[in-house]
């Protein structure tokens, strides 16, 4: 049996395998993986396993750091501590990708589930986790979650008041309101929690891949996916949305379901469209099939 400490480190190996399971699933329409770059002429896999690895060391920090703070309240302590890992490993992660950015939105994600996964550890926590396990830790994401989002909703009015430049997510959050990954976090990732999860959980014994790629459409047909907006807009957003509804209305036999996935890749593509939020869910979803030995 683990100790708490090999056990935190334990869950940091798994969200790096996330990681990688992630960008290796093929094919994704407009994302990088095994048979295209999709919409991104700047990166490959081996981009994204250079990234992985560079970020490593910096889950084991966020995994140790949640086992350290254990069932203690959430503080502007604790957060600060974990913004200051989080700024590490995005730094360690552009140098690994010489500028490019890869786990961005998947850093920041995985840093909250490390971090409460450790607080989880830290009460008694065996592995691997059941699903009620799972469900503490994403209460313990959207504590986290809140409290980073109300320091960031500050900080980003202030600059504008300021006539500071702001992000393309700062500057959507204050056309549309939309809040982002942020946002997501503080509301115990939704997507994950009600779609994903619930999803893997009762297709844990078939084809993994087969699974990932139908949960992908899924998420794609209803997620608000930042990324998309970021490309092509509300019509972007739209476009990939009805494209992925009629896929999964389909439902069609996985032969035919990789044909068709195929095909959207290269419209996609063509759109200059790639649905980066959904692969960061997917993402979390991997890590918690991991956690929960699903996978």
């Amino acid at each position: 049996m683990l100790n708490t400490l090999e056990a935190a480190d334990a869950v940091a190996r798994l969200a790096v395998c996330a990681l990688v399971r992630e960008v290796t699933l093929t094919p994704k329409p407009g994302l990088v993986d095994e048979r295209s770059n999709g919409a991104h002429s700047d990166m490959d896999v081996t981009t994204f396993f250079a990234s992985a690895v560079a970020l490593k060391p910096h889950f084991v920090a966020c995994a140790r750091l949640g086992l350290a703070h254990g069932g203690n309240p959430v503080d502007a302590e604790f957060v600060r501590d974990l913004r200051c890992i989080g700024r590490e490993a995005e730094l360690d992660m552009f140098d690994a990708t010489n500028g490019v950015n890869t786990h961005k939105g998947a850093n920041y994600s995985l840093s909250l589930m490390l971090a409460a996964t450790g607080m989880e550890l830290a009460q008694g926590a065996p592995l691997p986790f059941g699903p009620e396990r799972s469900a503490h830790v994403l209460e313990s994401v959207s504590q986290i979650g809140k409290a980073v989002l109300d320091e960031d909703l500050t900080r980003v009015r202030e600059r504008k008041d300021a006539g500071e430049p702001l992000t393309h997510g700062e500057a959507l959050f204050l056309e549309r309101g939309t809040t982002g990954i942020r946002g997501e976090a503080a509301a115990g990732y939704p997507a994950l929690r009600d779609i994903l999860l619930p999803y893997l959980r009762t297709r844990s014994d078939g084809d993994s891949s087969d699974t990932l790629l139908r949960a992908m459409v899924r998420l794609m047909a209803t997620l608000e996916d930042t990324n998309l907006l970021h490309r092509g807009g509300t019509e972007g957003l739209s476009w990939a949305q009805a494209q992925a509804t009629r896929v999964r209305d389909l439902d069609l036999g996985h032969s035919e379901l990789v044909r068709e996935l195929r095909r959207l890749d290269a419209e996609f593509t063509r759109r200059n469209l790639s649905p980066g939020g959904t692969a960061d869910l997917i993402s979390l979803g991997i890590y918690f099939a991991l956690l929960e030995g699903l996978m």
